[in-house]
């Protein structure tokens, strides 16, 4: 399941403050002490969306949108009743809350092809490895049938995802800095094959590490 978030006004966030800010509003419709965090994050959110990239600062100018995806139907109604119920009480800094959508992530019958609304963060015990790596696609891979399996999908139906760079030579590194730690992330296309419960549970639990906190976030194109 998806949940669309539309905000209206307008502000300016250094790009790295933007993600704590995203973080921090999930974080107040979750409330305290929640129990969706973990190793395993059972949903992914997306970065900031509908703003101006300048100088390292990215500019609302006519409201924003995020998204929130999840395979976890409890963690989805926990997230729809503080959308409901506290409404005119959220915003994240100038932007104020208006409304959600709800919807799914309709997968193809053999393929999908996708797009990271946040970047993929991948990362071994010694370095950030990006899309410029040789081992990114395995890694991706292997990491993405891990989670699967954690959330229930049997090992042989996960280990028929497989991922292919989409257009590589629109691929970009991007670098944020959040809380002091520097990530290196991937924003890609990906093309995406296996059986189609293991890509549509994928898409919403996201792709790699830290999905909960903004990385991974994906839509169908």
């Amino acid at each position: 399941m998806i949940i669309k978030i539309f905000f209206d006004g307008k502000d300016e966030f250094d790009v790295n403050i933007s993600y704590k800010k995203v973080n921090g509003f999930v974080n107040k419709l979750l409330g305290e002490n929640n129990p969706y965090h973990g190793k395993f994050s059972k949903y992914s959110v997306s970065r900031l969306q509908n703003g101006t990239y300048l100088d390292g600062n990215v500019i609302f100018v006519d409201g924003a949108f995020l998204t929130i995806s999840s395979c976890d139907n409890e963690f989805i109604d926990k997230i729809v009743l503080s959308l409901t119920y506290n409404r005119n009480e959220l915003y994240i800094s100038n932007l104020k809350f208006r409304k959600f959508e709800l919807s799914e992530f309709n997968v193809h019958s053999e393929y999908d092809i996708i797009r990271t609304t946040s970047p993929i963060r991948l990362q071994t015990k010694d370095k950030f490895i990006t899309f410029e790596d040789d081992e990114f696609v395995p890694h991706l891979r292997e990491k993405s049938i891990k989670k699967l399996i954690h959330n229930g999908l049997t090992e042989r139906i996960a280990n028929t995802l497989d991922f292919e760079l989409f257009h590589p030579e629109n691929s970009k590194i991007r670098f944020y800095n959040i809380n002091g730690c520097k990530n290196i992330c991937s924003q890609v296309m990906l093309l995406v094959k296996g059986n189609k419960e293991a890509r549509k549970l994928i898409y919403e639990l996201g792709l790699g590490s830290s999905t909960g906190f903004g990385f991974g976030s994906v839509k169908l194109i």
